[in-house]
């Protein structure tokens, strides 16, 4: 979540409100976690969502949907998804999950 609301602060509002304008929700993923480089990816989120560069352990998904219900203009919810498998998950899946949905907005 800090990634993206770092995205948001490095490119400006108009151009992350641009570039992240969807209106129905639409998946991401981070291209490079290099806090002075951060880009975002968007993939279908209808696929598998990629691998977390390095840590194949980790699967994640960044989603975002501009002005959703209960929002007002200039907000998008952000909704970043990291799932993970361990000895207890069966035939190679990632059993576990852990979601955390923020609301981003025009704060300059």
């Amino acid at each position: 979540m800090e990634q993206v609301r770092i995205v948001r602060d490095q490119i400006g509002w108009a151009t992350f409100d641009q570039t992240y304008n969807a209106v129905t929700e639409k998946c991401y993923s981070l291209v490079n976690t290099n806090p002075n480089a951060i880009t975002m990816l968007e993939f279908s989120c209808a696929t598998t969502f990629p691998d977390v560069p390095g840590a194949n352990a980790f699967k994640y998904v960044i989603k975002i949907l501009n002005n959703p219900t209960g929002c007002s203009t200039n907000c998008k919810r952000v909704t970043v998804s990291v799932s993970w498998s361990d000895a207890s998950c069966s035939g190679g899946s990632y059993c576990h999950k852990s979601e955390l949905i923020s609301y981003l907005s025009r704060w300059q």
